[in-house]
């Protein structure tokens, strides 16, 4: 009875003792560490940089193209919503760039006016554009340039037709003059012959070897004349048939050209 009672109280004092022991092997171990916390030289602490960060939902405004800031419409922590104006600005370049395309844009539009009326043969219309932009301050100025070229080219591709024709004019003229020329040796051959006939049936009487011969060469010098002018004939109606085909290619170097342009300028208004 006396043994049971004693374990218990033995068992309480070693739990004790492991209790007593732990906590001053804590207390040096912490007494240990604050000595070499104060104690330990800085020189030694790891260094690092860092960026303080704000928590929160902050999100970056910024201009795409960039620009000069000409107004802040609002101040530091003010509450905005979607829609308010924050800041503004300087249009001036931008305003400028405007300007000038929608400048580019009406004169190409003119200039595809005036093309089209070229293509087909008519009079320059501008009145479709002058209604559709009829605000434009330069308006008026552009189609007064384009009409002007249009006048100018039209009359520049008539000139180089009309020395074409003229050309024509000039070689078939030529041409009837070779042509009489033709008629005229012609008849020479004619009474040439006759008079070599003549000359043959009187043989036998007071004509020579010598007249006979000279009378040939003739015949054959004036044959030889109108060989030449029936080639020149020939070459001046060659060049008749080059004039035309000439005009013809003038024409359609003409619609090649106003159609490259009408189909860049439909891809660049695009």
């Amino acid at each position: 009875m006396s043994m049971q009672n004693k374990q218990p109280f033995a068992t309480s004092l070693s739990s004790s003792k492991i209790l007593a022991i732990g906590i001053f092997i804590c207390g040096i171990f912490i007494a240990v560490f604050g000595i070499w916390a104060a104690m330990a030289p800085l020189n030694s602490a790891a260094i690092a940089s860092g960026k303080l960060v704000i928590k929160g939902d902050k999100t970056l405004i910024q201009h795409l193209e960039g620009g000069i800031i000409s107004e802040v419409a609002v101040t530091a922590g003010q509450v905005v919503h979607p829609g308010d104006l924050l800041v503004a600005f300087d249009t001036t370049a931008t305003s400028a760039s405007l300007a000038a395309s929608q400048t580019q844009l009406l004169d190409s539009l003119a200039l595809q006016t005036r093309l089209m009326a070229s293509q087909n043969n008519q009079e320059v219309d501008f009145s479709q554009l002058q209604e559709i932009y009829k605000l434009s301050p330069e308006l008026d100025n552009i189609i007064a340039n384009h009409s002007l070229l249009a006048v100018t080219n039209r009359n520049n591709f008539a000139n180089q037709l009309q020395l074409l024709d003229e050309k024509i004019l000039v070689t078939e003229q030529e041409i009837i003059g070779l042509q009489a020329q033709q008629v005229a040796l012609q008849a020479t051959d004619k009474l040439l012959r006759d008079e070599q006939n003549i000359l043959n049936n009187l043989a036998s009487h007071n004509t020579t070897f010598i007249e006979k011969n000279q009378l040939a060469q003739q015949i054959a010098a004036n044959k030889g004349s109108m060989g030449q002018v029936q080639a020149q004939i020939a070459q001046a109606r060659q060049s008749i048939v080059a004039t035309k085909l000439e005009k013809v290619q003038l024409k359609l170097d003409q619609q090649q050209y106003t159609l490259d342009q009408l189909t860049q300028l439909s891809v660049a208004i695009e």
